[in-house]
């Protein structure tokens, strides 16, 4: 409660927050003079909010291709980290471990093979083919008539919008 005279009290106006957001608030006040309405004064409040930021990955970078995995080349795998004697060995964990490490990237790299390193690209492309092209084109022409000044132009240009159009 925030008590502005001896007469009357008024109720301070809430900002509501979660749970887990109640750590963004630093500072938060009341400033008395500042009056929005009758009954309502202004509520301050500091936040600090953090944007996260994602990794990007390096592009050019090559990366070992293990959606090609099948059972028959998981079985080729084992037996030449098998042969490599990448489970073998004693000592320090860390050291057994980079082995390990090692040897399976290497022999991943073998059997599965590594990508160039560029992926994305040209995602969006899988729904354009020749009937949509010819639509494209149609509506083209449609607005270099609609857009057109010249009288004689404009007529021919409606002869060829009516001819694409009745292609596609």
């Amino acid at each position: 409660m925030y008590k502005s005279s001896s007469v009357a009290k008024t109720q301070i106006d809430y900002f509501l927050l979660r749970k887990g957001d109640r750590g963004l608030c630093k500072d938060c006040k009341v400033i008395p003079s500042e009056n929005l309405t009758t009954q309502h004064k202004l509520l301050v409040m500091d936040l600090e909010i953090k944007r996260a930021r994602r990794k990007k990955i390096a592009s050019g970078q090559l990366r070992i291709k293990w959606g090609g995995l099948t059972p028959a080349l998981s079985r080729e795998m084992g037996e030449k980290l098998i042969g490599m004697g990448a489970w073998s060995g004693s000592g320090d964990a860390d050291v057994m471990w980079n082995k390990a490490a090692n040897c399976i990237r290497e022999v991943a790299s073998k059997v599965l093979g590594l990508s160039r390193g560029n992926f994305g690209g040209h995602k969006g492309d899988w729904w354009w083919n020749g009937e949509v092209e010819a639509k494209w084109k149609a509506k083209r022409r449609y607005t270099e008539w609609v857009e057109c000044v010249s009288e004689e132009v404009k007529r021919e240009l409606k002869k060829v919008y009516k001819a694409t159009k009745a292609r596609s």
